[in-house]
């Protein structure tokens, strides 16, 4: 997301079950009107291509351009699901690991309230404690003459 000027950049998270009201969102962190960003926006400040927007891409953020956006019922989450910077496959990571990761990253974080009944942003929300998920790493180039590495299984 982006502010009307495009001098500000944000990444809204919110539980998988809500919507987000942008004008909403704009109210509680100050600001104007917001907007999706550009593909081009999106790739200079988190390395990332639309709909595959994640968290983890505030790795490539290394001037912590982006502020991060989270609903406030987040905290309550044991643990989160989130795309890998591509929506192929779906990491599922404990609140703590997700709270270093984002303090590791240095972004300002802030958090606000989302109605469930707004229209719909970046997905993000708790995972079953005792569901199994099928983790398959990222595409990467075919070599010849090596397999693809098998799916593994997190819990």
């Amino acid at each position: 997301m982006r502010n009307q000027k495009g001098n500000r950049h944000y990444l809204v998270v919110i539980t998988h079950s809500k919507k987000a009201d942008l004008r909403a969102v704009a109210d509680q962190i100050g600001d104007g009107k917001l907007s999706f960003g550009s593909p081009e926006r999106l790739m200079t400040h988190l390395g990332l291509t639309p709909g595959s927007v994640s968290p983890f891409g505030l790795i490539n953020d290394r001037d912590r351009a982006v502020r991060v956006v989270l609903d406030r019922d987040l905290k309550s989450a044991t643990r989160l699901s989130f795309h890998p910077n591509i929506n192929t496959s779906t990491f599922v990571v404990s609140a703590a690991d997700f709270a270093r990761f984002l303090e590791a990253c240095g972004n300002p974080v802030q958090h606000v309230t989302c109605n469930p009944d707004a229209a719909p942003l970046l997905l993000a929300g708790p995972s079953a404690p005792s569901r199994k998920l099928p983790v398959r790493p990222a595409p990467s180039p075919k070599l010849p003459g090596r397999p693809s590495p098998p799916a593994q299984t997190v819990q």
